[in-house]
């Protein structure tokens, strides 16, 4: 049998497919059709059960280096109940998970094939559509509304024992370490110093801001056109498998560094920030370091891109790996 990292993406989702099926029969669900929304990080599922209900699989991706925290089941659960608060709390329009018979929101399948048991967790489908080109302002301002209602919610939030959640913003000693000696040994050393600058950098905002609960808490962490859905109108938040510890402005930071480029994107930002602001207050001073926060995003994605340099499906970000580090350059001049 061929080793599964030799295969192509579509020999891979042949084989995720069959655990899928699995995973559904653990989760009583009997599917009429399995289709494959993506393969990228994780891989998703749309799914179709007999009674004509559509639900989300995903299965979750392993996570072997410091750039990708582990996954884990207390993890997976961890997320899972911040979702049932953010419901309950706010009735806010995210995913509800679905459980097995037993109880279970989070289940280990292994199939032949696939290296490793996967952990797997099941959601009910969210209707609406992903917008980039056509948002508009309105659209960002709900999710404006939407990110500082989860911001508040999370300045009051007690977590139970055993939650178990990573820090998000790519900082610390050993995920600094393991970033410059990637682009050290895989790109250059003047990428290298420049991925130590921003770091540097991030620190100094960090220890501006402080770690209290008005400024660092529970939050999305990937809030971007790929993650909120428009329907009717209205925009709905999913997939928050990598949220965790973070700074609030970093969840701004990732949405206005995606519509950024937009030809509308200074509107587009200006409605992210005023819809954040009928909520949460948000300063002069705190917007302006939102920029240090997109550095850090910038860092991250990269860092990953050629972390990921020989997988196949990785192959048009790698390409764009020297042009995202010129722009981050940039950015980083327009700081001092």
């Amino acid at each position: 049998m061929i080793d599964f990292a030799q295969l192509t993406p579509g020999g891979q989702v042949r084989r995720l497919r069959r655990l899928a099926g699995r995973a559904l029969t653990a989760f009583g669900i009997e599917p009429i059709s399995i289709s494959l929304l993506g393969h990228f990080h994780n891989t998703t599922f749309a799914v179709t059960g007999p009674d004509a209900a559509r639900y989300m699989l995903r299965i979750h991706r392993a996570g072997a280096s410091p750039l990708d925290a582990p996954k884990r089941h207390s993890r997976i659960e961890s997320e899972l109940w911040w979702l049932d608060r953010l419901r309950a709390d706010l009735d806010l329009p995210v995913p509800a998970a679905v459980r097995t018979p037993a109880g279970e929101g989070v289940i280990t399948v292994a199939v032949e094939g696939v290296p490793d048991a996967r952990l797997c967790s099941l959601f009910r489908w969210m209707d609406g559509r992903f917008l980039y080109r056509g948002l508009r302002p309105g659209h960002l301002e709900q999710v404006g509304r939407l990110t500082a209602r989860m911001h508040e919610h999370s300045t009051q939030l007690t977590v139970p024992p055993g939650f178990d959640r990573q820090r998000v913003d790519g900082m610390g000693g050993e995920t600094e370490e393991y970033t410059v000696r990637l682009f050290t040994d895989h790109w250059s050393t003047d990428a290298a110093a420049l991925m130590q600058a921003v770091f540097e950098r991030a620190r100094q905002v960090r220890n501006e801001l402080g770690s209290g609960p008005d400024s660092y808490g529970l939050i999305h962490a990937d809030i971007h056109h790929h993650n909120y859905l428009v329907d009717g109108g209205r925009v709905r938040l999913i997939d928050f498998d990598d949220s965790g510890w973070g700074y609030y402005l970093y969840d701004l930071a990732v949405t206005a560094l995606h519509v950024d480029p937009l030809p509308r994107g200074s509107a587009l930002r200006a409605a992210l920030l005023a819809g954040y602001r009928q909520v949460r207050n948000l300063s002069a001073a705190q917007e302006a370091l939102i920029a240090t926060f997109c550095m850090v995003r910038d860092v991250q994605d990269v860092a990953w891109n050629l972390q990921e340099r020989d997988n196949v499906s990785f192959g048009s970000h790698v390409a764009r790996i020297g042009d995202r580090l010129a722009l981050l350059e940039q950015r980083l001049a327009a700081e001092k």
